[in-house]
């Protein structure tokens, strides 16, 4: 036990929060294997110690019982994190160790490691959890509101394709509502992230013949759109001396930190491995490390900040990949759907090939617009894992699909993570076609 309020090995603020030898804070040591559930509770005395100079101030007597919990009662089940919202936007999942395991499952200690990662894990996990609880509370926080930001924004997206002859009509450049079209002027409002901006759909027809009475020609299509990037949530630093930038600078940095992470892992172990080796070699009798110790105290704050950090810029990209993905998204679907409304000859090579998407832009590589690019190159990517699929309306629609009112030809519309279609494709978009429109062109 020992008095004050302050634990050393808890830093909460932005630095080693040990305390200082003024404050007078005791503790005295007590191994506890030998008490478990043992009948006869014996009082003993234990001595106790300054926490930083190690003078002897005292004993303690104690009567000791420790019960631990029967086997019968119920485990808390834990939500696995595979297939959540960081696995699902394709963030590698993290084979480092770290505690708790907040954006990955936890590591059976018996899994299949080299013998040198499986010691290395036993030697984290006998240091306990490398976060604070007000960390854990701040992020308990703040996700909830990003997904609840995410679930409302679905809801809206919904309603934005259901007819309202009520509504009232807004010029295009002020509207802040969720719509088929979406101005430059919003960039910056977050509600309509997820919706590509200023993106308009160009056909060129060339027939051959005399208006009226031409042969039938070919069409060619474009598409022009701003580039899918993260405009809501800028382009600044994630945090104090944090990481910034798009995506793509995000994510190499990320990766950074996780290099941090793993050497400030070693250091620690390393520090503490020298610290009883040489109290071995002293002949001192010690369990533990005490408090004072001021460069191991120093160190396992520094695996404090930089496990927070780390998972903090985790999340940060994954919000950043879902807006930008569903930006890209959108743009390659109005696409496809520009180019099957008119033309159906390539069909069986896009089939075969997949659909070509061609990205073309005037952004400079400077300021924000580098932050674009590097938002837009992550999302552009992350089209390879979508496949499309036609079906005819007439099929049974799944029953979380949404229905499209507004459209002649595209009744419901609906996204799943399932993997039949194509072996490659993580997501699959399914539409369901007018049937007689779905006969002729499709």
């Amino acid at each position: 036990p020992k008095t004050g309020a302050v634990d050393p090995f808890a830093p909460t603020g932005t630095g080693s929060q040990a305390l200082t030898a003024e404050e007078e804070t005791l503790q005295a040591i007590v191994p506890l294997e030998s008490y478990v559930n043992e009948t006869n509770n014996q009082i003993f005395s234990i001595p106790v110690h300054h926490t930083f100079t190690g003078k002897l101030m005292g004993k303690l007597v104690l009567q000791v019982k420790v019960d631990l919990p029967q086997h019968s009662q119920s485990q808390p089940q834990l939500v696995p994190s595979s297939g959540g919202l960081i696995n699902l936007m394709g963030l590698d999942v993290d084979n480092i160790e770290t505690l708790p395991p907040l954006d990955r499952d936890m590591i059976p200690t018996n899994s299949p490691h080299d013998p040198h990662a499986q010691r290395r894990q036993q030697q984290l996990r006998t240091m306990g959890n490398f976060v604070t609880n007000e960390y854990l509370q701040n992020q308990i926080r703040v996700r909830s509101q990003d997904l609840t930001m995410l679930t409302n924004r679905v809801e809206k997206y919904k309603k934005a394709l259901m007819y309202n002859p009520n509504e009232e009509i807004v010029p295009s450049h002020k509207d802040r509502m969720p719509k088929p079209f979406r101005p430059s002027s919003s960039r910056i409002t977050e509600e309509l992230a997820g919706i590509p901006f200023n993106t308009h759909a160009a056909t060129l027809s060339i027939e051959k013949g005399q208006p009226n009475l031409a042969e039938k020609g070919g069409f060619f299509f474009n598409i022009t759109c701003g580039a899918p990037a993260d405009h809501a949530r800028g382009f600044g630093p994630l945090f104090e001396k944090g990481p910034s930038g798009g995506l793509r600078r995000l994510e190499a940095q990320r990766l950074e930190w996780r290099q941090k992470l793993q050497d400030a892992h070693t250091a620690l172990i390393q520090a503490i491995a020298t610290f009883f080796t040489t109290a071995r070699q002293n002949n001192q009798t010690t369990i533990h490390v005490p408090a004072r110790n001021s460069q191991i105290a120093g160190l396992r704050w520094k695996v404090f900040e930089l496990t927070q950090q780390y998972h903090e810029i985790t999340w940060a990209c994954t919000i950043r990949r879902v807006n930008v993905f569903s930006q890209a998204l959108g743009i390659a679907l109005t696409s496809f759907l520009t180019s099957i409304s008119q033309n159906t000859t390539w069909c069986d090579l896009w089939v075969k090939h997949g659909y070509l998407v061609t990205f073309e832009g005037l952004l400079s590589a400077v300021g924000k617009e580098l932050g674009m690019i590097e938002d837009a190159s992550v999302g552009i990517n992350m089209l390879r894992n979508v496949a499309v699929q036609l079906v005819p309306a007439e099929s049974e629609p799944d029953p979380d699909s949404v229905p499209v009112v507004n459209s002649p030809n595209i009744r419901w519309i609906h996204m799943s993570t399932n993997n039949a279609i194509s072996k490659d494709a993580q997501f699959v978009l399914k539409l369901g076609i007018n049937a007689e429109y779905f006969s002729n062109r499709v």
